[in-house]
């Protein structure tokens, strides 16, 4: 929930969360990055992989499609989504970076092409890619929930007054074990 819609929302129900994984080819050298060297990445100032550790070869740009919840995620973590002169928010990501419109997308590209970075929801993360860890930190399960690893959201449900009995059952239910049992089922960290 963003800060502008924070005066709609009277409570805020947090389900799950999830981690962003950065991936690369499983080819590269680069086994660590900082949120500001992905930055870098991501808005086209460090091009080539020499620069972070990694081979002389230009980094591939791989994003989500503008609209991703993960996309909004990932670039606002980041900071590659930043304030223009007007205040208004824009997305800095390269215009040179391949858009893909699918999780499965990301790592099909990732996984078959050379020098390329992406990310992912933790959940998605599979063999087919490496994934880098961020600050030091791997992602995971228990380090999204230590607040350890950086690149994270939280899944929430939001009500804008008092939830009815209906809604406060459904709620319930969400949160108890057979609730977020299908919470990790479907790919998400449960929180309870």
């Amino acid at each position: 929930v963003k800060d502008e819609e924070k005066g709609t929302v009277a409570k805020e129900y947090v389900i799950a969360k999830d981690g962003v994984a950065v991936i690369v080819n499983p080819s590269s050298k680069v086994e660590d990055l900082t949120i500001e060297q992905i930055k870098k990445i991501y808005t086209g100032e460090i091009k080539n992989w020499k620069e972070v550790g990694g081979e002389d070869a230009p980094i591939v740009v791989v994003s989500r499609e503008e609209g991703s919840g993960t996309r909004g995620a990932f670039t606002e973590i980041t900071k590659v989504m930043q304030k223009d002169a007007a205040g208004k928010e824009v997305d800095g990501t390269t215009k040179d970076a391949l858009v893909q419109g699918s999780t499965g997308a990301v790592m099909q590209t990732v996984a078959t092409t050379p020098d390329t970075i992406g990310y992912v929801s933790l959940g998605s993360l599979s063999d087919s890619v490496k994934a880098v860890k961020v600050e030091g930190v791997s992602p995971s399960s228990e380090t999204v929930l230590s607040g350890e690893y950086k690149i994270s959201r939280p899944f929430l449900y939001v009500a804008g007054g008092e939830l009815s009995e209906a809604a406060q059952m459904y709620i319930d239910f969400v949160m108890s074990k057979d609730g977020q049992a299908i919470v990790e089922e479907n790919g998400f960290i449960p929180i309870s």
